[in-house]
């Protein structure tokens, strides 16, 4: 009825002055290029009406996304309209708010649970020996299988029929079995045989993957997260945001055309705790960093007869860090390394807050000694350098941690 939604569409633009959030969310839902984008110019003069960096820093459209006047939105038309604010509205050719921009569809597409099939333990089931059930997906593709290890009926029951779709239940029933079993490569994949495990009660499936989410989630964790949260794993989506650079509005994957608005907006509520929470750990633990060397000993000696003094400054053994020799010549790298490495640490976290990528101990005090070193690293003079190594690697580590697990990621 061309007609008639000419002149509703036209009703509702005259809304656009006073109502743009709602008139640009109304465009983005039902597809409406034009009325999304006249809502979009009118909320550029939010940037005259306070002090922010970005558009999902702005309380009245953070607050609208988590209301219902937002349902139907996705994180990626949210994203769009970041773009659009940040940029003034000087886009590139092409713009849209309702569709992925141009460099967008470029990225890869959305790929479902039966997207290719690499990774899919299809030969497994042809060397399956004396099988004595079979099991049939919900696409028709069957697979030999035992009974004992699927906990099935022993009664005279030759077929089992599954909802699941043969890429699902091909890595299903291959991980009851023992051996090295391949994950799904896909990460989509990855998390349907996960619910598909869940569904049925195996535990033991469950364990394994979650276990393994920590080193999947790596790779593409922007969109792991979103994937997570649509799949109905918000404790995935959390390991999965940790490790999420914190990034501007241009933070886009694919999977946030199916994802709500308020996924994204979560995410940015994360980071801003995330980073709340790793300052609150620097100034709490500060007081504990000395990283200063006891020289009290070495200058309060009896002074040096001038022949030593130069024997001293002639030395090639390092000096320590305040230009004093050490007691048996160190190698160590002094404590303005210790106080770099520590503020590299909290400025990756406050950008990713990924504290298991901290340091240990251990690896700090492999990095704290010159590469030449052949004598033991610390001498007395430099023990304090080596207690803020500790510090750093275990209580600061330890720290940074239980204070990222207290970050709630869903308001």
């Amino acid at each position: 009825m061309e007609y008639p939604a000419s002149i509703l569409t036209q009703d509702l633009l005259t809304f656009a002055p006073g109502r743009s959030m709602q008139v640009w969310a109304i465009g983005c839902r039902l597809m409406l290029e034009e009325v999304a984008r006249a809502g979009a110019e009118r909320m550029l003069h939010y940037r005259d009406l306070g002090s922010y960096t970005h558009l999902h820093q702005f309380v009245p459209i953070a607050e609208f996304i988590r209301h219902a006047d937002a349902r139907g939105v996705s994180a990626a038309d949210y994203c769009r309209l970041s773009i659009y604010h940040s940029q003034r509205g000087e886009v590139e050719p092409g713009f849209t708010f309702t569709r992925p921009l141009p460099r967008q569809t470029q990225e890869r597409q959305l790929s479902g649970p039966t997207g290719g099939d690499a990774g899919i333990p299809w030969a497994f089931f042809t060397s399956v020996v004396l099988p004595d059930i079979t099991c049939s997906a919900s696409d028709g593709r069957t697979f030999p299988a035992h009974k004992g290890l699927l906990n099935a009926p022993q009664q005279s029951v030759s077929t089992l029929n599954f909802a699941e779709q043969s890429p699902i239940l091909a890595h299903l029933l291959r991980l009851c079995y023992l051996g090295d079993a391949p994950l799904p490569q896909d990460h989509h994949l990855f998390l349907a045989v996960l619910k598909a495990a869940e569904k049925y009660d195996m535990t033991r499936i469950v364990d394994l993957l979650v276990a393994k989410w920590e080193s999947v989630s790596a790779v593409h964790p922007a969109s792991l997260y979103f994937a997570a949260l649509h799949y109905g794993f918000p404790e995935l989506a959390r390991i999965a945001a940790r490790r999420v650079p914190r990034c501007s509005h241009k933070l886009y994957v694919p999977e946030m055309e199916l994802a709500p608005a308020i996924q994204w907006q979560r995410l940015s509520d994360y980071w801003e705790g995330a980073a709340t929470a790793v300052d609150r750990v620097h100034h709490a633990t500060s007081k504990v960093w000395r990283s200063e060397a006891a020289l009290a000993p070495l200058e309060s000696q009896s002074p040096q007869p001038q022949k030593e003094k130069q024997r001293q400054k002639s030395s090639t053994s390092p000096l320590h860090p305040r230009g004093l020799p050490c007691h048996v010549g160190c190698e160590t790298r002094g404590p303005e390394w210790v106080q770099q490495r520590r503020d590299d640490v909290v400025a990756e976290l406050r950008q990713r807050p990924s504290a298991q990528n901290m340091p240990s101990a251990e690896e700090l005090f492999q990095r704290s000694v010159a590469p030449t070193l052949s004598e033991k690293p610390w001498c007395p003079c430099c023990f304090n350098i080596a207690q803020d190594l500790v510090r750093m690697g275990t209580t600061f580590r330890q720290g940074m941690r239980l204070a990222l697990d207290e970050v709630p990621l869903v308001a």
